[in-house]
């Protein structure tokens, strides 16, 4: 039975690719409820306060440009609507606390349409360049790969400008499909100024449309028997290459109005921000671990795809070598991989916008190449297990049984260690004192951060290192797949004389 009459059999029963994206929106909606009330990432918090802010004051200046103001606004606009519509109760009759609780569990749901989206634009690509069995292969691989779904459950921009990056790629293709349509030129530059405006790293999109042009279009073929017409051509390609530019800076600056009119305050931040992700912030530049090219492979494309995702990836990248738009992903990929792996600062979900475009290589060897069925078979069994053991999260583990067995005031927990939100007051989150004589520990503080000082003096490091070396380990709270510093650390608490 060849591939073709393999997948027409299945079609006829179901539409499969509704299936998928069924079962992509539960396991990235689950993650939503599975965390209330708690905040488990660092960037949430201060993101809906900014947004609260905005619909209290009036004031639409976010007086914030670590990154973009796409996802910033979208999830004001949302805030809004909900409190306009009285959804939730008023601001001022729930505690603030409860607000941004409430506000920020909606706004995860943002996130979650984004990530289903994605999958299914993944879907289209793989079918426009190749076939439907390549297009729903692909989707099925990023539907379960457990970065993206990871990085769902959080309100971070990694997971929109993904979406925005693969909406691009499937503009490039219909345009390198038909490059003499000026309408294609304009929603390539539609797209990059929709995923510039989510997240600075999509500017690596401006030149990789550069190189498509210089290097892809060469090959298509023009069948001019005046050469005078064929020059023409070229020239009306190259009007709509610079359109389509003129197109991405007129979007970036409609979103993000405030990076002209508050440009001292934007360029403080941008400075600021992108500085310490070239020399690193405070801990990371001491960690030889997190300098060391390689991070992405262990931390991300290892934990994100699973031991089974890898050695696919890896085999579809040998196997596919020849297939020209397998080139221009590979080249994608490469390029991304290689300038996060540049900068100090560094984090798995960083390299999340490559995660996509791995999964339509893989579907496309998947669909020609059935044995390798079997480890997208493993790399489903993995997820599901990791899926399986999210509740309770580790961090929520260990906060419920310090409350449940011990005085809190007698708890130091370093931060990140443990959840923001209810019972968990700041002074129990932040507070370094030393009359405190539990600490509670988790793997991506100490790991990400304190785990080497490369022969620098660093005090944080010592503090933590001088816990573990005479602490004595009370309890440890961990599992068996963890996906780096976003879901189930390991967690321990020490007791020190």
């Amino acid at each position: 039975m060849n591939n073709s009459s393999f997948w027409n059999r299945i079609k006829k029963h179901v539409k499969l690719i509704y299936l998928i994206l069924i079962i992509a929106f539960l396991l990235r909606f689950y993650g939503i409820f599975i965390y209330y009330p708690y905040d488990l990432h660092p960037d949430e918090a201060s993101l809906v306060r900014m947004f609260m802010t905005m619909l209290v004051t009036g004031d639409l200046n976010p007086h914030f440009f670590y990154h973009p103001d796409l996802l910033i606004y979208l999830s004001a606009l949302v805030n809004y609507i909900i409190v306009l519509g009285n959804f939730i109760p008023t601001l001022a009759l729930v505690t603030y606390n409860e607000s941004v609780t409430m506000l920020l569990t909606i706004d995860k749901i943002i996130t979650v349409i984004f990530s289903t989206l994605t999958v299914y634009y993944v879907y289209k690509i793989g079918k426009l360049i190749w076939d439907e069995s390549a297009g729903l292969l692909a989707a099925t691989v990023l539907t379960f790969s457990i970065a993206h779904i990871v990085n769902s459950f959080y309100l971070i921009f990694d997971v929109p400008v993904t979406f925005f990056v693969v909406l691009t790629f499937y503009f490039f293709i219909n345009l390198l499909k038909n490059p003499e349509k000026r309408s294609n030129y304009l929603k390539v530059g539609l797209g990059i100024g929709l995923a510039i405006s989510t997240k600075y790293n999509a500017l690596l999109l401006l030149p990789f449309y550069l190189i498509i042009l210089i290097f892809f279009l060469k090959s298509v073929k023009f069948s001019f028997k005046n050469k005078e017409l064929g020059i023409q051509t070229n020239n009306v390609i190259i009007k709509n290459f610079l359109l389509s530019l003129l197109i991405t800076f007129i979007v970036f600056f409609a979103i993000n109005p405030y990076i002209l009119l508050s440009f001292d305050e934007f360029r403080a931040d941008f400075f600021d921000y992108n500085m310490n992700q070239l020399s690193g912030t405070e801990g990371v530049v001491y960690n030889p671990n997190i300098q060391l090219w390689g991070y992405y492979l262990f931390n991300s494309l290892l934990p994100g795809f699973s031991i089974f995702g890898l050695i696919l990836l890896i085999i579809s990248i040998v196997l596919i070598k020849k297939d020209k738009y397998a080139v221009l992903f590979m080249l994608w990929i490469f390029l991304f991989y290689f300038i996060n792996e540049s900068f100090m600062y560094k984090a798995p979900r960083y390299i999340l916008p490559l995660f996509p475009i791995a999964c339509l290589i893989m579907g496309r060897v998947l669909a020609t190449n059935k044995k390798l069925l079997l480890l997208m078979g493993g790399m489903i069994i993995i997820t599901s297990i990791f899926i399986a053991q999210l509740y309770p999260e580790t961090r929520i583990q260990a906060y419920d049984w310090v409350i449940e067995n011990y005085n809190t005031s007698m708890i130091y927990a370093c931060p990140y260690s443990i959840p923001w939100a209810g019972g968990c007051t700041e002074s129990l989150y932040w507070v370094e004192s030393s009359s405190h004589v539990y600490y509670l520990i988790s793997s991506n503080v100490y790991d990400f951060y304190f785990k080497g000082t490369n022969g620098q003096d660093f005090e944080k490091y010592h503090f933590y290192k001088y816990i573990i070396d005479n602490g004595t380990l009370i309890k440890e709270f961990s599992v068996l797949f963890t996906f780096g510093q976003s879901c189930n650390p390991t967690v321990r608490l020490y007791y020190v004389e």
